[in-house]
């Protein structure tokens, strides 16, 4: 409920499970889920899923109500550090010169949280990873159109292509959704404080786990 407000308070309007919703499409942070959703939109229609809830609950939500839900997961060293970015676009602050060791030990252990959940319901759950995405979309369009629409919809190359020629990305750049010099730079000694906690080991352990069960 706080995750909802929180986004109600910066104008991001949220779809909740409603009758006509079809499935659920989500993930920690950084993990893929603004492109993804914004290319399910273009092929598929709009209203009859929901995402970008980034929590447990609503998985829980989705499960209980047999809902197919699709899973976005990223290896927890480029999802963290950029997640960590853009807290700072978020709130419009300014990145400071020394990483936040406190902020990066709390964003590691949401990860944890988030994922060890996925990994224990994981049967139940269709696990996607970033780089399929990214790099082979219409495979993943395509196993969403015949698990969840029984093959209705006609998915191509061409919509995929229109929509990666339009997409630009989520907000300013510690925060956008697209690869930039800056942000990679700035990831460097993010990461550098990642691996010096013990619950990074156990992050990367679940990852390797689920992406082995991934599509």
């Amino acid at each position: 409920m706080w995750y909802y407000l929180y986004r109600r308070y910066r104008g991001v309007e949220i779809n909740w499970f409603h009758s006509n919703t079809k499935f659920l499409l989500d993930g920690y942070p950084r993990s893929g889920n603004t492109y993804f959703s914004g290319l399910s939109k273009k092929v598929f229609n709009p209203e009859i899923f929901i995402h970008h809830f980034h929590c447990i609950a609503a998985v829980k939500i989705a499960l209980s109500r047999d809902l197919p839900s699709f899973i976005l997961i990223r290896n927890p060293a480029d999802a963290i550090s950029s997640y960590y970015l853009k807290s700072f676009a978020l709130k419009n602050k300014k990145l400071s010169k020394d990483t936040d060791k406190e902020l990066v030990l709390k964003l590691t252990n949401d990860y944890y949280t988030f994922h060890k959940y996925i990994l224990n319901n994981q049967t139940n759950l269709e696990i996607v990873t970033f780089e399929s995405t990214i790099n082979n979309p219409n495979k993943i369009l395509d196993l969403l159109n015949e698990r969840v629409f029984d093959n209705k919809y006609v998915v191509t190359h061409e919509q995929i292509s229109e929509f990666n020629r339009e997409y630009r990305g989520a907000t300013d750049t510690l925060g956008s959704s697209r690869p930039n010099k800056t942000k990679e730079r700035l990831k460097l000694g993010i990461k550098e404080a990642l691996y010096d906690l013990d619950i990074y080991n156990d992050c990367h352990q679940i990852y390797l786990e689920l992406s082995h069960k991934s599509k």
